[in-house]
């Protein structure tokens, strides 16, 4: 969706995996800006997603359809950042790129 007035263009931003703590700072900017309703962001911002993300919004849907709920704006953050934010568990990669050899192999 782009949004254009005499002085500004705003494309509301799209969501492919990537860092949702910048997507969800533009998306929030987008909502100020434009005044939009609590109601509607969940449907607007959904609309956006794409890839296996719009197939994780489905499920979604789904299970809140099922259940007899609406999912709201907050629901929607805290559901997407469990599912596509940082894990809080270690890294691997990065654990075994600290790993350091002391001694030599002899030794060993």
């Amino acid at each position: 969706m782009v949004v254009s007035s005499k002085t500004t263009r705003l494309e509301f931003p799209r969501f492919s995996g990537n860092d949702p703590t910048k997507w969800f700072n533009c998306v929030n900017q987008f909502f100020e800006f434009q005044n939009t309703p609590e109601a509607h962001k969940v449907s607007l911002a959904s609309y956006h997603l794409e890839g296996e993300e719009n197939h994780w919004w489905q499920w979604l849907h789904k299970t809140f359809q099922d259940e007899g709920r609406v999912i709201s704006w907050a629901e929607f953050e805290d559901e997407l950042w469990a599912h596509f934010g940082p894990s809080e568990c270690e890294d691997f990669d990065e654990a075994l790129s600290r790993i350091r050899q002391h001694g030599s192999l002899r030794d060993y």
